[in-house]
């Protein structure tokens, strides 16, 4: 089995955690019992490939968001917790093709590349909660401008006549036509960094 040290770790953990509330997952995991059924997908997948990309949930009944831990000890010591359910788990998939590209300090997920022999072994273990396809999510304007009313404002007659706006946001396209002749100023924010734990390339063109 091959272990991969994480890229763009930051961004993955942000994109599951987006994923696995509109996908209207939990993100407490509870105390497996019997079978984690992988999603219908997955095994449609297998069917026309060898391996498939999935999300694992991990069984780790004390689990809180760092946000309401008391304090900086429980915070590390659940980490410690995730790292060590992950790590066992990697390791009783030793004997299948099976390899690790994305593991989570701060929840008990971890994704990874799995044969269908290794997908039987994880539905079946006892510490698995959760089984789903790894999927893309982009950015788009399907609902965002409905969220915040633009409709409504537009129809009102305000449409930022005068103003300067500063978006903070994943990029635009300058030379859209919502865009083009109206940037004055843009910059990039996205560096590189590696730690132990981790390692992020910059997104910046």
């Amino acid at each position: 089995m091959r272990f991969l040290r994480p890229l763009l770790i930051p961004f993955l953990a942000a994109g599951l955690l987006l994923w696995l509330v509109v996908d209207g997952v939990s993100m407490t995991p509870t105390a497996a019992s019997g079978r984690t059924e992988p999603a219908a997908v997955v095994w449609e997948q297998l069917e026309a490939q060898e391996t498939v990309r999935v999300i694992v949930g991990l069984a780790l009944p004390t689990f809180q968001p760092e946000g309401n831990q008391p304090n900086r000890q429980a915070v590390a010591q659940q980490r410690a917790a995730i790292a060590a359910a992950q790590e066992a788990l990697v390791d009783s998939l030793a004997s299948y093709q099976a390899e690790v590209y994305a593991t989570y300090r701060t929840i008990p997920y971890l994704a990874l590349e799995i044969d269908r022999a290794g997908l039987e072994a994880l539905a079946n273990d006892g510490r698995v909660t959760y089984i789903s396809d790894d999927k893309s999510f982009y950015p788009t304007l399907s609902s965002s401008t409905a969220v915040i009313g633009a409709a409504e404002a537009w129809a009102k007659g305000y449409e930022g006549d005068g103003q300067t706006v500063v978006v903070i946001d994943s990029g635009i396209d300058a030379t859209h036509p919502f865009f083009e002749g109206r940037v004055v100023d843009e910059a990039c924010f996205s560096n590189p960094f590696a730690n132990p734990d981790y390692t992020t390339t910059t997104l910046c063109p």
